[in-house]
């Protein structure tokens, strides 16, 4: 993503390093949060553990909770971005580049033509293609159950709110996780993003209003100034996760059917990258770690 933001100035997604706050409000997540940062470090992470003070001194919105703090483990290099303005952004740019886009163009099915290539039907009628990659998130094992392919990604239905920001509204700067809440908070240009819970129940995209509660509730209790005076936006989608967390990346048993699934709540954060490893993947039939570990056999 580095390097496309630096072959596209134009690209503009309210991309930011703002670094990431992970405040805890018990002392003993605490302690298990500082063993974790000294085993990043290992890795080359860069970390800072920080008492209450220091929490609100490097985001002043978090003063009202301040009391109910242990502490927190700030990261510098953590980045935000609006996932939608990307790939609105990507598709201008590629469409520049003489790319066809066919939008609202839902797949039937897949299914096996007389070369036993993979076809991809739409209203009836195959599309012409070379290769074919499902990225279809939570529709995946949908889609792929006509070729008899099983790929373990499941649903998980999480929930956002939107909150248009006014210049003196009080409201977080850093990308701020309230661990106990399992609710993060997101600073996207003028508006704030608040999204969490993880609900396992099928394929509904309804939304349901005890969860949208939960959502406005907790969000009133850490920044109060916030929900008073703005409407937010309240948004449902399914998080396509694997068991492992680990999302599948590579071929299948069919030559020209490729698989791009189950990133599950890091969809943006891995995609570029997941992207580059397939590209490559593509191009050539060399041997790699990371195929390896991304591979549908694994």
């Amino acid at each position: 993503m580095h390097e496309l933001i630096g072959t596209e100035p134009t690209l503009d997604f309210d991309f930011v390093r703002s670094g990431k706050l992970v405040v805890h409000r018990d002392a003993n997540a605490m302690q298990n949060a500082l063993r974790l940062l000294e085993f990043q470090r290992a890795l080359g992470c860069e970390q800072q553990a920080l008492n209450a003070d220091a929490c609100v001194e490097l985001e002043p919105a978090l003063s009202h909770v301040k009391p109910l703090l242990a502490g927190g483990i700030h990261t510098p290099s953590e980045e935000t971005a609006d996932c939608l303005r990307f790939c609105e952004g990507l598709a201008a740019v590629l469409r520049e580049r003489g790319v066809r886009l066919l939008m609202n163009t839902p797949i039937d099915t897949l299914r096996l033509n007389a070369n036993g290539d993979v076809e991809a039907l739409q209203k009836g009628a195959p599309l012409a293609t070379d290769h074919i990659v499902v990225a279809s998130g939570a529709g995946a094992a949908h889609l792929l159950k006509a070729l008899h392919i099983r790929v373990p990604v499941y649903p998980l239905k999480g929930y956002s709110l939107t909150f248009d920001l006014q210049p003196e509204t009080v409201a977080p700067r850093l990308s701020v996780t309230d661990f106990s809440r399992k609710v993060v908070y997101a600073r996207l240009g003028d508006r704030l993003r608040v999204a969490g819970i993880a609900d396992i129940e099928g394929y509904s995209l309804e939304a349901d209003p005890i969860r949208l509660g939960t959502l406005h509730t907790e969000t009133a209790a850490l920044l109060p100034d916030l929900t008073g005076s703005i409407t937010a936006r309240e948004w449902t989608g399914l998080r396509p996760a694997t068991p492992r967390g680990t999302p599948i990346v590579g071929p299948t048993r069919y030559r020209n059917l490729w698989l791009n699934v189950g990133h599950g709540a890091l969809g943006f954060t891995l995609a570029t990258g997941s992207a580059a490893l397939l590209a490559d993947w593509l191009a050539s039939s060399a041997g790699h770690e990371l195929r390896r570990t991304f591979a549908l056999s694994n």
